[in-house]
């Protein structure tokens, strides 16, 4: 039998992970190594040298550890993106504390059932959160801290004496002169960092990575292979920081490597950042490539020293990934590919030719296969199957069922997506398994509709879903974004373009809803189950 191209972009020879450390103790080393490198805030243009973030992990490692929070507790970081969600994380896992990110906006009764079900013993939160973290925890007693990620002047509420800001927290973790710190412990498969996935393939889980997965997740992506950033290099992230894009492919890449960190806290705020800090590296989602490309004012804006582009988080359109590496004169574009399971899979290699298609290749230390989803038979090239991987980057498991195996029994890790591969190697992503819908017993890819129409001359940007229907089962539904000047048309002109340009299967029965944007998650995420609820209730009918 053939040897499978489907391997890691780094020969197997030069792989090698060190997993058997604490991952703040990790990257605080390279944050000392690199002293003079800056973590930027590309809103407000503050920043910080690597060097002082690095006093102030300690601060915080030291701190918790007075404030009587323990290795094994856990935290809640209620926040958007700021610079001390970094030191705050880092410091946390320096004491072998779990942290977990959750974006504001929650109602306090669905917080107060995390923190029950978590039993988080600290709380992170923006000034503006106070008074209501402090009502979270009068729910919730075990709660014992609230950290204030900045300062405020009413802070304190008369019954509560449990909030402590920024500042005080670094002082309080400070030590007296001559005064050494302890070294960093190593606890074996501890907790380090938990998040929410997406949602994309149903109710949102709670996964849970360990000091170790982390680590093979930064190693593998600061691999030269794939990137090879240095002290000149400026990276930019602009999804929020607590996703594992962000803060694990993007912000702890750059660390490791010795280039300057920088985040956006709107999207609003890209291409401002890119033009004052003279970004070279930019870590995107297709959603902000194309409010990029189509900003009336980027000409405002020198990005000459843009070089390097990464998309993620979901497949970019191959005629926008192209569009953006031509009209930006980038030298590399890829797309990066990976789950909150499993962060880093495949990416495009460095210094390759771009494919703006592909997903990538094999990351270091990462297995594949594609296999048929009823037979589980491993395929060939250029056979559609369900994506398999297994590697040292996946989660533990998810909260509530770190009990359950994560993988089947060989170890591979199902993620759902439908993939395929070319003869050199090079992964396809083609959609999530759940995507497809039926339509009089027909199974029909809205992917592949969408692929369709967005060749219409008229159609800016547009999604497919597949609607109830009593006769059909499902029928296509399409919500377009026209382009400027075609508000005028109607519904007809776009299911006729489908009608006269793709095969009867794709006819957009279901009708089409006219927006001027896409309605996505906050990643920049298109989760169609949850677009079928919204274009129902549009019009009117029940989910």
């Amino acid at each position: 039998m053939a040897t499978s191209p489907l391997v890691s972009i780094v020969d197997p020879k030069e792989q090698s992970f060190d997993l058997k450390r604490n991952f703040g103790e990790y990257i605080l080393r390279h944050l000392r190594t690199h002293t003079n490198s800056k973590w930027i805030n590309g809103t407000t243009h503050e920043a910080v040298n690597y060097g002082d973030v690095a006093e102030q992990v300690e601060a915080v490692r030291t701190a918790l550890g007075r404030l009587g929070v323990k290795a094994g507790d856990k935290i809640l970081i209620l926040s958007v993106s700021r610079l001390q969600l970094l030191p705050m994380f880092l410091g946390a896992a320096s004491a072998n504390v779990a942290s977990m990110y959750m974006s504001p906006g929650y109602g306090l009764d669905v917080l107060a059932d995390a923190v029950r079900a978590l039993s988080f013993a600290a709380l992170c939160c923006e000034p503006c959160w106070v008074q209501d973290a402090v009502k979270l925890q009068r729910m919730v007693p075990s709660l014992k801290i609230i950290i204030v990620l900045d300062e405020v002047s009413d802070k304190r509420d008369s019954t509560c004496d449990c909030v402590i800001t920024w500042n005080e927290l670094l002082q309080k973790g400070r030590r007296a002169n001559g005064t050494p710190c302890l070294p960093i412990e190593y606890r074996e498969q501890d907790i380090c960092y938990m998040t929410s996935t997406s949602g994309t393939t149903g109710k949102p889980k709670v996964v849970v990575h360990s000091h170790e997965s982390l680590l093979a997740t930064v190693q593998a992506n600061s691999h030269p292979a794939h990137m090879k950033l240095n002290t000149d290099d400026v990276a930019l992230a602009t999804t929020s920081l607590g996703h594992v894009y962000a803060l694990f492919d993007v912000v702890c890449k750059a660390i490791v490597q010795g280039a300057s960190a920088a985040f956006v806290e709107t999207s609003d705020d890209v291409l401002e950042a890119l033009h004052t800090h003279k970004v070279t590296a930019l870590s995107t989602t297709p959603h902000t490539a194309r409010c990029i490309l189509d900003n009336e004012k980027r000409k405002n804006y020198d990005l000459s020293c843009l070089k390097y582009v990464t998309s993620a988080t979901s497949c970019i359109n191959e005629d926008l990934a192209r569009a953006f590496f031509q009209k930006l004169n980038l030298h590399s574009f890829i797309q990066l590919y990976g789950q909150s399971e499993i962060p880093f899979v495949a990416a495009g290699p460095y210094g390759a030719p771009c494919r703006f298609k592909s997903i990538g290749r094999l990351g270091m230390g990462v297995e594949a296969m594609v296999r048929d989803v009823e037979t589980g038979k491993p395929l060939g090239p250029c056979e559609q199957g369900e994506l398999v991987v297994r590697g040292p980057d996946l989660m533990l498991g998810y909260w509530g069922r770190l009990h359950e195996p994560a993988t089947d029994s060989q170890g591979w890790y199902s993620t759902g997506d439908q993939c395929y591969y070319d003869e050199d190697g090079w992964l396809y992503l083609v959609q999530r398994m759940g995507d497809f819908f039926c339509c009089r017993g027909v199974k029909v890819s809205p992917v592949l509709v969408e692929s369709v129409l967005q060749k219409c001359p008229e159609v800016h940007d547009c999604a497919v879903v597949g609607l109830p229907h009593d006769e059909a089962g499902h029928v296509a539904h399409a919500v377009v974004v026209r382009k400027p000047g075609a508000d005028a048309l109607k519904a007809g002109h776009f299911t006729r373009y489908v009608e006269e340009n793709a095969p009867k299967t794709f006819r957009l029965e279901g009708g089409v809803t006219f927006v001027d944007e896409i309605p996505r998650n906050a990643l920049g995420k298109l989760v169609r189950r949850e677009l079928v609820q919204w274009v129902l209730k549009q019009h009117g009918r029940a989910g």
